[in-house]
């Protein structure tokens, strides 16, 4: 019985290159080619250009439509600053980007340790799988 096959994984960094080199493709027919190179199809940019905005379109303050140019980029002025610096993102163990790519979250990660240590000092009944500990962190985090 022949393996079944398996989709491809793409990861974080890989997906940041291939729609920066399409972003920057200017003459007509670059990008089928860097498409051609990569072994992908446009849907592939479609899906990962649409996850980039994903936090952005649910956000309850944006906007069905913007008046004007102007008023998308003041939107994006405020909405970039906050995402990066004050959204907790949970595939960053609940830090922000600019926790990680500053080096604070070793310091915020342990600081958070103590605090469920203590929690779990006071109140072990309300954990019943034992010490609690804060997620993992990853290794590397871009700022948009």
């Amino acid at each position: 019985m022949a393996a079944k096959p398996r989709r491809r994984t793409y990861t974080a960094e890989h997906t940041r290159r291939i729609l920066k080199e399409a972003d920057a493709c200017t003459t007509p027919g670059a990008v089928g080619a860097l498409l051609r190179r990569e072994g992908l199809y446009s849907s592939h940019l479609v899906v990962w250009r649409r996850a980039q905005f994903k936090t952005l379109k649910y956000r309850p303050d944006f906007p069905a439509r913007f008046g004007a140019y102007e008023d998308a980029e003041t939107f994006c002025q405020q909405f970039f600053p906050w995402y990066n610096t004050e959204h907790r993102h949970g595939a960053l163990g609940l830090m922000t980007p600019h926790d990680l790519h500053y080096g604070l979250a070793a310091a915020k990660w342990q600081q958070r340790a103590e605090v469920l240590r203590a929690a779990y000092a006071a109140h072990p009944e309300r954990f019943p799988r034992g010490v609690p500990v804060p997620p993992t962190l990853p290794t590397a985090a871009w700022i948009n």
